[in-house]
């Protein structure tokens, strides 16, 4: 986390370190806000893809077809990060008419999983 941290300082990042402050804060509130920290958790590492890309307007899913089509990452890593986008999309984006039903386990899950992918991106 606290690389991460440090990784986001860089001026380009300043709306992913936005977006990451807020996850930290959701998810470090009594009681915890599960659903914020997993939708700014994911927003930050899709606003550090689409820097790293150059794809200011692009969807996280486009990022992944580019890295793809560019053979940036393994076809593995690409997807996992892709399940990782679909289980955003289908559980805390784009603002769900169902109520947020993912385990405080499933929402560490998606915390760390985004700040590894913060990592992997910030570092390619």
């Amino acid at each position: 986390m606290e690389e991460a941290f440090r990784e986001l300082n860089d001026p380009r990042f300043a709306a992913p370190l936005e977006s990451f402050r807020a996850a930290m804060a959701a998810y470090e509130d009594r009681p915890q806000l599960g659903r914020d920290a997993c939708k700014n958790i994911m927003d930050a590492m899709e606003g550090v893809a689409k820097e790293i890309f150059q794809m200011p307007r692009a969807t996280f899913g486009d990022v992944l077809a580019e890295a793809r089509r560019r053979q940036t990452l393994a076809p593995e890593t690409i997807g996992v990060l892709q399940k990782l986008y679909h289980m955003a999309n289908n559980h805390f984006r784009h603002g769900m008419g169902t109520p947020f039903a993912l385990k405080k386990v499933e929402v560490d899950f998606v915390l760390v999983t985004c700040l590894a992918g913060i990592l992997l991106f910030v570092r390619l």
